[in-house]
């Protein structure tokens, strides 16, 4: 098995090479060489690097360990499921395993092909889709010739591996239609195959080359990992998000799984609901489309959902910090395709395998149909957001954690990029931060206004080991409203794994906004939160049942670059300073002296070395190639005149022409200039007047066209906007961001923020401390002095200019100041050495000690809890030998006066166990806010008082945060069976203890077999097993100078006891 993989990698380049030359020569080259242009390709390469050297390190330290444990390392279930072993994490084997003309009908695929209802012949032609799978397809397969063209099927990565999944997922995407009933959703299209081992670097290259959509019908086998990885943000999970943010155009498509039917494997399910939170890895990414897999849906000749249902066994999420995923849902339910057996073998399968590249197929026509339309394919998240934007709702109302979004609607989704710019809108737009996006519709007063945002966020943090951790894994968090008159409606959010609401959502990279029986004008709003990543964040706008007419939309243009400073001048000495443009049929050229054809183009620059033009020749854009160059921003807000100059050289007997337009939306554009024809072998100066512009952002763009003949080179240079007079500034500054606090004592703190930007120039900043303005400063921060001692208090800044304007407020933060001093009176153990406390958890905090010499300040660890709450307290004692009986007591000083009082005391107990023991605490309502100190004690004599040095035992002390009272907040609990104090007639024994080495042996009664959980002092499950009584458990991966419980069952009696990693 080693020696087969250390083969593949071995021809792993060659391959690689060749499946993407296939790709690129089906798709179309310059189109490609555009997506390439955009991305960082030596990024991406260091990035393919270090994934494929990350993934074969881990497959190699898999396949040794596999043999010396016995496990399997490729075999194939009692389903049909391909499974592979595929790394190790904390000591156990990760494996992927295989997730399987009704299908294309359902997603209403169908309307777009050749004789659909909508008559545009989608058919996938010149479009590639990359799968991979456990295998590959059989690539002789007769129905990946057909109408299609021969041999559309080719290998990527030089695996020999024919497998039938792998087969029956390609021909759902590819195949022609030999067999009507197996036709494939992109029928004409070509597909490159790919094993699953070193998927992330092989999809890296391909990304790199002009890979739009990938298949991975696959995912892990959910018995064989962690618990905290259902619903968590992995390594894994993060690694394709890279991918995907540094290939903006890529899109990975993929299988949610097929465990909705096992309610077993995630021992801690998120909100204890074993029906949800099955998802895991690559299904948990933030930038890829996860799909669920449902029935044959009811569908009529229109193409309306009249109905459908979820497959069972489809996995449902939501992840841990509430994204909705899956995104979607398709059909993979007795889904008709190819098979590996012969060149004309069929076979029917189900699952979420089969569901994934159903949508897969069809986003590949999506592209076709956008390219057609708008001369460049989409943004990944604009593909994204447009099949979520248009999917039929299906399950509860609006998103949930079984069908996304709900079904995919092809045929809708077509329909937005048909009438994009009349009845819709899709706009891929670019927020800098602290700006704001906004723009004005009318609705069409028939149908729902839709709008909707998407972007490709940056990879996130991972988790590394929290079970249902709801921290937000969102890095940039862009936020849309829509509101009429007063009314502002909110994007949809999960609540729940089974509610959603209205609201504020902080998770996910898309967001909606629904309208039912929307009429009149709307204004669409994009902001965002904090300070953006990066410093922008480009993100994909739709909006869908507007006016045909588009009366009364005012557009506010968005701009990355915006220029504010006049007189502007641009002789491209130094850099374009303008755009080139995807979706034309090339690009301008910088050049200096004269141009390369006879009697046509300059023989100069007209203003020092540089000019732009078109090189009309075959060897350059060639005859009737219409290329674009786009201007940065032109803020014209405060002047009261404007002109644009330029000079053209247009000199040739085979000219064509160039056109100046002016846009104030960066979606439409006008004619301000045109000039067609030979106007001579000279420059010509051209100066137009912007006034109807003034009061506005503006963009300029030329858009030239080469003649019938080489003879028709275009040429500018010596471009100029100059400005006059200032009008009246009613323009507020941005909002300061990123507002933060630090240097915190018992009277002052110091704050702190980015600074705001202002069309003419920010002045000042105005603080509040709530509602109250306590000073204004010139500079980015601030020292508050004058505060109390242990009290809370808000604030917050707004930026000013010399207008007089004051911009919306900053982020608020609260700030809580020290305590005045408190001196606590000491209390210690004089000897610890036989038992001491080695266990406190309480509030979120826990701490696992050996001996501190009788005593341990833990004032460094903070409890957090809130008035009215009652949160359980656990504690144990740890002995050298013997077990004693031990005494406790425990204060918390809730009126932080320095004294532990009686009536603080919550804790007065005594046990004779080395178990893990709890009490539930009450806060009381009276309690002073902020922190204050808590003292746990220990002896084994007797009564205990706080200030007291007892001769055996030990003291702790922890701190408390006692916050306001929270209504409805629930606090996690671990097992109360795993971790009350119990008692069994069995004896309960395992050896090393402290744990010293990779194996424990554990021995509990007569029986001949017994089974075992460990479990973290979070309560996460570990590992579990049977195995036979007096046996050896691998414990490799427990961390060093950490507390488990090692639960321990023969079936009828049970017991727990506590596991230290020495």
């Amino acid at each position: 098995m080693i020696h087969k993989y250390f083969k593949s990698l071995v021809f792993a380049s060659t391959f690689i090479g060749l499946g993407l030359n296939i790709q690129m020569q089906a798709q179309d080259k310059r189109e490609v060489e555009k997506i390439r242009k955009g991305y960082n390709l030596k990024k991406l390469e260091k990035l393919k690097e270090s994934l494929h050297k990350k993934a074969f390190d881990e497959k190699q330290k898999a396949l040794s360990l596999a043999k010396k444990k016995g496990w399997k390392e490729r075999y194939t279930t009692e389903n049909g499921n391909l499974v592979e072993l595929q790394k190790i994490v904390d000591g156990k084997p990760i494996y992927f395993i295989t997730d399987n003309s009704a299908a294309a009908k359902s997603t209403r695929t169908n309307h777009l092909h050749s004789g659909g209802s909508l008559g545009l012949n989608l058919m996938g032609k010149n479009l590639t889709a990359h799968v991979w799978d456990g295998g590959i397809a059989r690539s002789s397969h007769r129905e990946f010739d057909g109408n299609g063209g021969r041999n559309r099927f080719s290998i990527g990565d030089g695996t020999n591996d024919i497998d039938s999944h792998a087969a029956h997922v390609t021909g759902t995407i590819i195949a022609s239609g030999v067999t009507a009933s197996a036709k494939g959703m992109a029928p004409h299209a070509k597909a490159v195959g790919y094993d699953w081992n070193y998927d992330k670097s092989e999809a890296t290259r391909a990304a790199s080359n002009g890979m739009l959509i990938s298949n991975h019908s696959y995912g892990y086998l959910a018995n064989k990992i962690p618990d905290y990885y259902f619903g968590a943000y992995i390594r894994e999970s993060r690694d394709w998000d890279e991918i995907m943010f540094n290939a903006p155009q890529y899109l990975m498509v993929v299988s949610a799984g097929n465990d909705g039917n096992n309610d077993r494997s995630n021992g801690i399910p998120l909100n204890g609901n074993s029906s949800f939170d099955k998802l895991s890895a690559t299904k948990t990414s933030k930038n890829n489309l996860v799909v669920a897999n449902a029935r044959d849906a009811n569908i009529d000749a229109s193409g309306n959902l009249i109905s459908v249902s979820i497959n069972s066994g489809s996995s449902e999420g939501p992840t841990d910090d509430y994204r909705i995923k899956p995104d979607i849902t398709g059909n993979g339910t007795g889904v008709y395709s190819t098979l590996h057996n012969n060149d004309s073998a069929y076979g029917s399968k189900s699952g979420t395998s089969m569901a994934s590249p159903n949508v897969a197929g069809s986003l590949l026509l999506l592209q076709e149909h956008y390219k057609n339309t708008h001369g460049s394919f989409m943004r990944a998240a604009s593909l994204k957001g447009l099949a979520l934007h248009t999917a039929d709702d299906a399950g509860i109302s609006g998103p949930d954690a079984v069908f996304g979004w709900g079904l995919l609607n092809a045929k809708k989704a077509a329909q937005v990029i048909t009438e994009r710019g009349s009845k819709s809108k899709i706009e891929e737009l670019n927020l800098k931060s602290g700006k704001t996006y906004t723009i004005t519709v009318n609705s069409d007063g028939k149908s729902p206004l839709l709008a909707s945002i998407s972007w490709t966020d940056r990879p996130g943090t991972v988790n590394r080991g929290v079970a249902n951790s709801s921290t937000p894994v969102l890095v940039n968090d862009l936020d849309i409203r829509v509101k009429k008159t007063g009314q502002s409606y909110l994007p949809y959010k999960l609540t729940s794994p089974t509610t959603n609401t209205k609201g504020d959502n902080n998770v996910d990279p898309y967001e909606r906004v629904d309208i039912a029986n929307a009429s009149g004008t709307y204004t669409i709003t994009v902001t965002h939160k904090g300070n953006l990543n990066g410093g922008n964040q480009n993100f994909t706008l739709i909006v869908s049942g507007i006016g045909a007419s588009g009366g009364g939309e005012t557009p506010t243009i968005t701009c990355s670059d915006t220029v504010r400073d006049f007189p502007y001048k641009q002789g491209f000495e130094s850099g374009f300073g303008w755009t080139q443009l995807l979706g034309d049929n090339g690009n301008w050229t910088r050049k200096s002296g004269s141009t390369s054809s006879d009697n046509t183009g300059p023989s100069s620059a007209i203003e020092k070395r540089y000019y732009m033009y078109l090189e009309a020749s075959k060897n350059g854009l060639g005859f009737n190639a219409t290329v674009k160059l786009e201007s940065p921003c032109f803020d014209l807000s405060s002047v009261t005149s404007a002109s644009f100059g330029f000079k053209n050289h247009m000199h040739g007997a085979d000219m064509g022409t160039l056109k100046l337009q002016a846009s104030t939306d960066g979606s439409s554009w006008k004619d301000i200039w045109t000039a067609s024809g030979d106007k001579g072998n000279q420059w010509n100066a051209v100066s137009l007047d912007l006034s109807s512009y003034l009061g506005k952002k503006l963009k300029l763009r030329f858009l030239g066209k080469t003649g019938r003949g080489y003879k028709s080179d275009i040429a500018i240079d010596d471009l100029s906007l100059i400005t006059s007079g200032a009008a009246s500034d009613g323009q507020a500054p941005t909002v300061p961001s990123n507002l933060s606090v630090s240097n915190i004592t018992q009277t002052e703190t110091t704050l702190s923020w980015t600074a705001s930007s202002d069309n003419i120039g920010v002045t000042g900043y105005n603080i509040y401390q709530g509602s109250t303005k306590i000073a204004t400063v010139t500079k980015t921060s601030y020292k508050v002095t004058g505060l109390k001692a242990n009290s809370r208090y808000t604030f917050s800044v707004k930026a000013i200019d010399k207008a007089g304007n004051e911009s919306a407020s900053s982020n608020s933060i609260t700030v809580l100041t020290d305590a005045a001093s408190v001196n606590y009176c000491t209390s210690k153990g004089g000897t610890s050495a036989f038992e001491w406390i080695d266990y406190v958890s309480f509030g979120g905090m826990t701490n696992s000690s050996r001996s501190n010499s009788g005593y341990g300040d833990y004032t460094n660890k903070v409890a957090a809890v809130s008035r009215n709450s009652t949160n359980r307290l656990y504690y144990s004692a740890g002995f050298r030998k013997n077990i004693y009986r031990e005494y406790w007591a425990i204060w918390i000083d809730y009126n932080q006066d320095g004294v532990f009082s009686d009536d603080e005391k919550v804790l007065s107990a005594s046990a004779l166990t080395s178990r893990n023991l709890y009490t539930d605490i009450k806060i009381p309502s009276t309690a002073l806010l902020g922190k204050t100190r808590m003292r746990v004690s220990m002896t084994d004599r007797g009564t205990l008082s706080p200030c007291k040095t007892i001769e055996y035992g030990e003291v702790e002390d922890y701190m408390v945060d006692i916050k306001p009272e929270e209504k409805g907040i629930s606090f996690a609990k671990i097992d109360d069976n795993l971790m009350e104090e119990k008692f069994s007639t069995e004896k309960l024994i395992f050896y090393p203890n402290p744990v010293t080495d990779d194996t424990i042996t554990i021995k509990f009664g007569n029986s001949k077999s017994i089974n075992f959980i460990i479990i973290d002092e979070k309560g996460a499950i570990l590992d579990k097993g049977d195995i036979s009584n007096n046996s050896k458990v691998d414990v490799s991966y427990l961390k060093q100078g950490s507390l488990y419980i090692l639960k321990v069952s023969d079936g009828q009696k049970t017991e727990s006891t506590k596991l230290i990693k020495g």
